[in-house]
Protein backbone atom coordinates (compact mmCIF):
# COMPACT_ATOMS: atom_id res chain seq x y z
CA UNK A 1 0.00 0.00 0.00
CA UNK A 2 1.60 3.30 -1.17
CA UNK A 3 1.48 6.24 1.34
CA UNK A 4 -0.92 8.55 -1.04
CA UNK A 5 -3.26 4.70 -0.13
CA UNK A 6 -3.03 4.77 3.19
CA UNK A 7 -3.97 8.98 3.44
CA UNK A 8 -6.77 8.28 1.74
CA UNK A 9 -8.45 6.09 4.04
CA UNK A 10 -7.90 8.21 7.30
CA UNK A 11 -11.16 8.86 8.83
CA UNK A 12 -11.60 12.11 10.50
CA UNK A 13 -13.78 12.32 14.24
CA UNK A 14 -16.96 14.38 13.39
CA UNK A 15 -16.41 16.29 16.67
CA UNK A 16 -12.95 17.40 16.62
CA UNK A 17 -11.75 16.84 13.06
CA UNK A 18 -8.96 14.76 14.81
CA UNK A 19 -7.77 11.56 12.39
CA UNK A 20 -9.43 8.66 14.37
CA UNK A 21 -6.80 6.11 15.15
CA UNK A 22 -6.20 3.36 17.05
CA UNK A 23 -8.76 0.59 18.32
CA UNK A 24 -11.55 1.46 20.72
CA UNK A 25 -14.74 2.56 19.73
CA UNK A 26 -13.84 6.11 20.83
CA UNK A 27 -12.41 9.09 19.78
CA UNK A 28 -8.89 9.37 21.69
CA UNK A 29 -9.32 13.02 21.73
CA UNK A 30 -13.10 13.99 22.51
CA UNK A 31 -14.26 10.69 23.11
CA UNK A 32 -16.79 10.43 20.29
CA UNK A 33 -18.17 7.16 19.95
CA UNK A 34 -17.00 6.03 16.30
CA UNK A 35 -19.36 5.97 13.64
CA UNK A 36 -21.64 7.48 15.40
CA UNK A 37 -23.75 10.76 14.74
CA UNK A 38 -21.86 13.85 16.11
CA UNK A 39 -22.20 14.96 19.66
CA UNK A 40 -22.25 11.07 20.51
CA UNK A 41 -19.38 11.25 23.26
CA UNK A 42 -19.01 8.40 25.87
CA UNK A 43 -20.25 9.01 29.30
CA UNK A 44 -17.61 9.03 31.97
CA UNK A 45 -16.89 6.60 34.74
CA UNK A 46 -17.95 9.09 37.31
CA UNK A 47 -21.32 9.77 35.53
CA UNK A 48 -22.09 6.17 35.74
CA UNK A 49 -21.21 5.23 39.23
CA UNK A 50 -23.51 8.82 40.03
CA UNK A 51 -26.31 6.67 38.03
CA UNK A 52 -25.75 3.32 40.18
CA UNK A 53 -25.52 5.03 43.11
CA UNK A 54 -28.69 7.45 42.39
CA UNK A 55 -30.85 4.21 41.63
CA UNK A 56 -30.35 2.99 44.79
CA UNK A 57 -32.20 6.23 46.98
CA UNK A 58 -34.83 7.06 43.93
CA UNK A 59 -35.75 3.14 44.87
CA UNK A 60 -36.00 3.87 48.52
CA UNK A 61 -37.80 7.16 48.13
CA UNK A 62 -40.32 5.79 45.87
CA UNK A 63 -40.65 2.85 47.94
CA UNK A 64 -39.41 0.33 44.68
CA UNK A 65 -42.74 0.67 42.97
CA UNK A 66 -42.32 4.21 41.59
CA UNK A 67 -39.07 3.58 41.22
CA UNK A 68 -40.27 0.21 38.74
CA UNK A 69 -42.81 2.29 36.85
CA UNK A 70 -40.25 5.73 36.35
CA UNK A 71 -37.93 2.20 34.87
CA UNK A 72 -40.28 0.85 32.54
CA UNK A 73 -40.85 4.03 31.00
CA UNK A 74 -37.03 5.56 30.94
CA UNK A 75 -36.05 1.46 29.28
CA UNK A 76 -37.07 2.46 26.10
CA UNK A 77 -34.39 5.48 25.91
CA UNK A 78 -31.53 2.60 27.58
CA UNK A 79 -31.74 4.20 30.89
CA UNK A 80 -32.57 4.06 34.29
CA UNK A 81 -34.14 6.75 36.69
CA UNK A 82 -30.77 7.02 37.81
CA UNK A 83 -29.28 7.41 34.12
CA UNK A 84 -32.01 9.65 33.19
CA UNK A 85 -31.41 11.99 36.42
CA UNK A 86 -27.17 12.28 35.08
CA UNK A 87 -28.08 12.38 31.46
CA UNK A 88 -26.64 9.29 29.95
CA UNK A 89 -28.18 6.01 28.39
CA UNK A 90 -26.68 2.61 27.13
CA UNK A 91 -26.93 2.68 23.14
CA UNK A 92 -25.77 -0.13 20.88
CA UNK A 93 -22.01 -0.35 19.93
CA UNK A 94 -22.92 1.53 17.03
CA UNK A 95 -24.85 4.42 18.05
CA UNK A 96 -28.74 3.19 17.44
CA UNK A 97 -30.80 3.38 20.09
CA UNK A 98 -30.90 0.00 22.38
CA UNK A 99 -34.78 -0.18 22.46
CA UNK A 100 -36.74 -1.02 25.15
CA UNK A 101 -36.12 -5.00 24.70
CA UNK A 102 -32.25 -4.60 25.09
CA UNK A 103 -32.37 -2.04 27.76
CA UNK A 104 -34.68 -4.65 29.57
CA UNK A 105 -32.33 -7.48 28.63
CA UNK A 106 -29.53 -5.69 29.57
CA UNK A 107 -30.71 -4.44 33.24
CA UNK A 108 -32.83 -6.68 34.57
CA UNK A 109 -31.22 -10.35 32.99
CA UNK A 110 -27.81 -9.10 32.66
CA UNK A 111 -27.13 -7.05 35.48
CA UNK A 112 -29.90 -7.99 37.34
CA UNK A 113 -29.75 -11.48 37.47
CA UNK A 114 -26.77 -13.23 35.97
CA UNK A 115 -23.96 -10.66 37.37
CA UNK A 116 -26.58 -10.37 40.91
CA UNK A 117 -26.07 -14.27 40.74
CA UNK A 118 -22.43 -14.62 39.94
CA UNK A 119 -21.37 -11.79 42.27
CA UNK A 120 -23.23 -13.91 45.22
CA UNK A 121 -21.70 -16.92 44.32
CA UNK A 122 -18.28 -14.66 44.46
CA UNK A 123 -18.64 -13.16 47.40
CA UNK A 124 -19.34 -9.50 45.56
CA UNK A 125 -15.93 -9.58 43.54
CA UNK A 126 -18.22 -10.29 40.03
CA UNK A 127 -20.12 -7.07 41.14
CA UNK A 128 -17.12 -4.82 41.83
CA UNK A 129 -14.83 -6.40 38.67
CA UNK A 130 -18.21 -5.46 36.45
CA UNK A 131 -18.41 -1.78 37.98
CA UNK A 132 -14.86 -0.73 38.15
CA UNK A 133 -14.26 -2.65 34.37
CA UNK A 134 -14.69 0.29 32.76
CA UNK A 135 -11.93 2.22 34.10
CA UNK A 136 -9.89 -0.18 32.55
CA UNK A 137 -11.23 -1.13 28.87
CA UNK A 138 -10.50 0.53 25.96
CA UNK A 139 -14.04 0.77 24.64
CA UNK A 140 -14.89 2.15 28.26
CA UNK A 141 -17.30 -1.14 28.68
CA UNK A 142 -18.22 -3.14 31.96
CA UNK A 143 -18.53 -6.63 31.42
CA UNK A 144 -22.90 -6.52 31.14
CA UNK A 145 -21.90 -3.48 28.21
CA UNK A 146 -19.70 -6.34 26.50
CA UNK A 147 -22.22 -9.15 27.05
CA UNK A 148 -24.91 -6.76 25.07
CA UNK A 149 -22.40 -5.12 22.91
CA UNK A 150 -23.36 -1.58 23.98
CA UNK A 151 -21.44 1.39 25.09
CA UNK A 152 -22.85 4.59 27.75
CA UNK A 153 -23.13 8.17 26.41
CA UNK A 154 -24.03 11.14 27.68
CA UNK A 155 -27.98 12.21 27.04
CA UNK A 156 -27.05 15.60 26.46
CA UNK A 157 -25.58 16.93 22.83
CA UNK A 158 -22.89 19.53 22.84
CA UNK A 159 -24.96 22.67 22.88
CA UNK A 160 -25.69 24.24 19.28
CA UNK A 161 -23.72 27.54 20.70
CA UNK A 162 -20.74 26.04 21.66
CA UNK A 163 -20.22 24.07 18.01
CA UNK A 164 -19.12 25.61 14.98
CA UNK A 165 -18.77 24.19 11.18
CA UNK A 166 -15.08 23.32 9.93
CA UNK A 167 -15.93 23.93 6.15
CA UNK A 168 -12.46 22.77 5.43
CA UNK A 169 -12.28 19.94 3.31
CA UNK A 170 -9.09 17.41 3.67
CA UNK A 171 -7.37 17.53 0.46
CA UNK A 172 -8.11 13.61 0.49
CA UNK A 173 -11.50 14.01 -0.69
CA UNK A 174 -13.23 13.80 2.96
CA UNK A 175 -16.51 13.63 3.86
CA UNK A 176 -17.19 17.28 3.93
CA UNK A 177 -18.21 19.99 6.39
CA UNK A 178 -17.21 18.59 9.89
CA UNK A 179 -18.50 19.99 13.50
CA UNK A 180 -15.33 21.11 15.93
CA UNK A 181 -16.12 22.21 19.05
CA UNK A 182 -14.91 25.91 20.00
Amino acid sequence: MTTMDQQIAVRYCPDCGVAEEGPGRFCTNCFHLKGAEPNVRAATFLRRLAAYLLDIPLFIVTLGIGWIIWWLFTLANGQTPGKQVVGIQAVRADGRPLGWGLTFVREFIIKGLLIGFLSNLTFGIVFVVNYLFPMFDKNLQALHDKMMSSVVVKDDPLPASRARIDTTNDPWGGDGPRQVTG
